[in-house]
C-alpha cells in the first residue's frame, strides 16, 4: 500500500513538474 501510495505521489509530482516546465518554455517562447 505505501509503495502504490508512493508511485500515485511521484506521479502526480512528475505531473506537476512536467507542466511547469511546460508552461516556463511557452511563456519563454
Amino acid at each position: 500500500m505505501m509503495h502504490i501510495g508512493a508511485n500515485y505521489l511521484g506521479g502526480i509530482l512528475k505531473k506537476l513538474s512536467d507542466s511547469k516546465r511546460k508552461a516556463t518554455m511557452d511563456g519563454s517562447t
